[in-house]
């Protein structure tokens, strides 16, 4: 078998806060499988995953360790295609009563959501919600992606729910009505949109024009290069020029690399109000350096 060995790096990132005021979250992370305990999430993978949730949010004050369960293992076939559909609740009662581990932010691996109209690659709950839980497809392989580059943005999708269960809004909220942000006029900026002022009005790019990522193509990192320069045309009529490096944005996992401060700022406030998960403490296995093998 062949095996990678990935040495992560440890990036700087500028906190907004002093480390004194980190708060630390324990995470559980629940790899859902066949019954024969075969086709679930590579647990191999998960210290990856928490190294670039921790970057992420390091800027937030906001870091993550592995709880006392760290990683848990459902072995059921029935519940690797996890409905979250409106008027559904089986599996969401299951994810939320059954499965889920008390006082840890809880993360499952199926092998497909759906939820809404169609199928989703994850769907987080907001810290308003009555419900608590993160849901994030398995990863695939790092052959599908031809470079390590490419594979670890695969990884924005865990940062992209996190972002979501600590209040986030999408980035293109509100787009397509009249409660939609003006690019220009941004002086309904902290009530329209996603309700914030540095996160610039956005259209949706990805669902308006198709530039959905494609998984086995490596191209598009340079597809991301060259939407970065481009402005985006609107039914309503007026021309957008979205932050497509924006992590809450909706474009190819390639653009994206972070938040912004009034995002960061917002993630804080509302981490502060999640007391049964703070850990103020921190805890030993806390992934900073991490020398992983893949395969």
């Amino acid at each position: 078998m062949k095996y990678f060995l990935i040495t992560i790096i440890l990036l700087v990132s500028v906190n907004l806060f002093s480390q004194q005021d980190t708060l630390y979250f324990p995470v559980t992370h629940h790899i859902i499988t066949l019954d024969n305990g075969t086709g679930g999430q590579d647990a191999a993978l998960i210290p990856l995953i928490m190294y670039e949730l921790n970057n992420a949010f390091a800027p937030a004050g906001i870091q993550f360790y592995m709880s006392c369960v760290g990683i848990d293992t459902i072995k059921n076939t029935t519940k690797t295609s996890i409905d979250l559909r409106n008027g559904v609740y089986t599996d969401r009662d299951y994810l939320t009563n059954i499965a889920s581990v008390p006082n840890t932010i809880n993360i499952f691996y199926p092998h497909i959501i759906y939820y809404g109209s169609s199928s989703a690659i994850g769907v987080a709950t907001f810290p308003w919600a009555s419900d608590d839980y993160i849901t994030v497809v398995r990863t695939q392989s790092i052959y599908n992606f031809g470079t390590f580059d490419n594979f670890i943005k695969e990884f924005s999708h865990h940062i992209h729910e996190m972002g979501h269960y600590f209040g986030l809004q999408h980035t293109f909220l509100n787009y397509n009505n009249s409660w939609a942000e003006h690019p220009t006029d941004r002086i309904y900026c902290a009530t329209r949109g996603d309700s914030l002022c540095d996160t610039p009005a956005d259209i949706e790019v990805s669902r308006t024009f198709g530039y959905y990522e494609n998984y086995t193509d490596s191209n598009n990192c340079s597809l991301c290069n060259l939407l970065l320069d481009s402005f985006y045309y609107s039914p309503n009529g007026w021309w957008y020029k979205p932050d497509l490096k924006n992590y809450m944005n909706y474009a190819s996992v390639y653009c994206r690399e972070y938040f912004s401060d009034q995002q960061n700022t917002k993630m804080r406030n509302m981490a502060t109000n999640r007391t049964k998960l703070i850990n103020k403490i921190g805890n030993p296995n806390y992934v900073t350096l991490k020398t992983i093998k893949i395969g």
